[in-house]
């Protein structure tokens, strides 16, 4: 706690001036459900003939889940999800500078959740949370700064996504334009099906070995290849009774091999550039190129190709998962110049380019992650007192507190 308050202000707790309610029950409805997925936009409702009743203009907040905390504004009469609780503020707050308030301490709330298989809200450290409590209007002027603060922010971030996107696309097309001839001037084009040009096509392990908290032998998935490379620091390891084991089946991957994930998440490829023991499942595919027909690293790029991707996009089969079998994509066809130094060529071209995009997405990202750290400083200013000039003339949020407190006794 501060030692001095700024004038007019005093301090109370979080749940002095807000609660998690557990709503009232109605039954023998049809209601939209307004659950997480539906409130995100990221499906359509579904009907609810009972359950706790919102209405427009209530507040809920997320209790269960990874981004316990987060709070959700309702405009629409429905039935609330189940992960859910009400918000309920007091009479004498401004709604939104003590939602500001919460929101600047989901970071505490995802450090601190309870329970194990299903995280939750730690609901005793939401209602002890400390909030110096300024005087009303001075309250309502906090919050419509920080909303104009965040709205040029916002902004801004808008932009730097938009410019994000337009990075991603630029790579397509420097993909699309290479294996196409358009960066430099092929002699001679050959295609041939994956199986032609490769010395080995094979998959992963197609059972799940035991894994161990820590050991020297990775078990590589789909989830672990990101941007072209392969993230060992969040992987699982394996024993080394089931690494010799799967060893012999063929699922190591050589220096020189090409990964492609061919199940759930089809089309994230890495070049094996490095000596390292780790094995794969069965989603990754180990490409071992003919080094005298097509280079390790034209391959990569290659496999990246938009044009290549889409057929393999189109030729994926099943319905839990969808995915291209390993017999489907030996039959893919791969374009390439016959002249060796021409696929060196093309590479150079195209991580020439990709050199450059890298570094403006560099900037970009340095400076969502400014905004985003902008906004963290804009709301410590604000409940210190230091967003927007006190006025004397308000009354000072000790009475205010006063009235609350008879609020909550009644």
């Amino acid at each position: 706690m501060q030692n001095k308050l700024p004038q007019g202000w005093t301090e109370c707790e979080l749940g002095d001036v807000c609660n998690l309610d557990n709503g009232s029950k109605i039954y023998n409805v049809n209601l939209p459900l307004l659950d997480v997925k539906y409130l995100r936009g990221k499906k359509e409702a579904s009907i609810a003939k009972q359950g706790v009743l919102l209405n427009n203009g209530d507040f809920v907040i997320l209790v269960d889940g990874e981004n316990s905390g987060e709070i959700f504004s309702i405009y629409e009469q429905g039935v609330m999800g189940s992960t859910f609780k009400k918000l309920i503020f007091s009479d004498y707050v401004n709604v939104d500078f003590v939602k500001f308030k919460i929101k600047s301490k989901q970071k505490m709330f995802k450090l601190h959740k309870v329970g194990s298989a299903i995280p939750h809200l730690n609901k005793k450290l939401f209602k002890t949370i400390q909030l110096l409590l300024p005087p009303l209007n001075e309250q309502k002027r906090i919050a419509e700064k920080i909303e104009s603060e965040f709205k040029k922010i916002d902004e801004g971030l808008e932009h730097l996504e938009k410019a994000k996107e337009q990075i991603k696309q630029y790579r397509q097309s420097v993909l699309k334009f290479a294996f196409e001839g358009k960066l430099c001037k092929i002699s001679v084009w050959q295609e041939s099906d994956l199986e032609s040009i490769s010395k080995k096509i094979t998959d992963g392990s197609h059972f799940s070995p035991k894994t161990v908290e820590k050991s020297n032998y990775p078990y590589i998935t789909v989830k672990d290849l990101s941007n072209g490379t392969i993230d060992f620091e969040n992987c699982k390891f394996i024993t080394f009774e089931d690494y010799t084991e799967l060893e012999k089946n063929g699922c190591k991957p050589q220096q020189g091999d090409v990964l492609f994930s061919k199940d759930g998440t089809v089309g994230k490829v890495s070049l094996i550039d490095f000596s390292k023991n780790f094995v794969v499942l069965s989603s990754l595919a180990i490409i071992r190129p003919n080094q005298d027909v097509v280079k390790s690293e034209y391959l990569k790029y290659a496999l990246t190709n938009p044009d290549f991707l889409q057929i393999a996009l189109n030729k994926k089969t099943g319905v839990a998962i969808r995915r291209i079998i390993l017999r489907t994509l030996k039959q893919l066809k791969i374009r390439y110049p016959k002249n060796k130094p021409e696929q060196q060529k093309i590479v150079e071209e195209i991580e020439k380019r990709f050199a450059v995009a890298n570094e403006v997405e560099k900037v970009v990202e340095e400076n969502i992650e400014k905004a985003k750290q902008l906004k963290q400083s804009i709301l410590k200013k604000a409940f210190e007192g230091r967003l927007v000039p006190q006025d004397p003339k308000d009354e000072p949020a000790s009475i205010l507190l006063e009235k609350i407190k008879q609020e909550r006794g009644k």
